[in-house]
């Protein structure tokens, strides 16, 4: 299962847009699911690595 349809089936897909309804001020980027990360991985990602 790819990203686009894991967001589908979750239902996840619809929380940036209603994230962006909310609070249409910010500038919002694309993310990654952060759970289960280890603490060096975690850094590089918050490092842009």
């Amino acid at each position: 299962m790819n990203r686009r349809e894991f967001l589908k089936v979750t239902g996840m897909d619809r929380t940036i847009e209603e994230s962006k309804r909310v609070c249409p001020e910010a500038d919002w980027q694309s993310g990654e699911m952060l759970n289960g990360f280890s603490d060096s991985r975690l850094a590089a990602w918050v490092n842009g690595q």
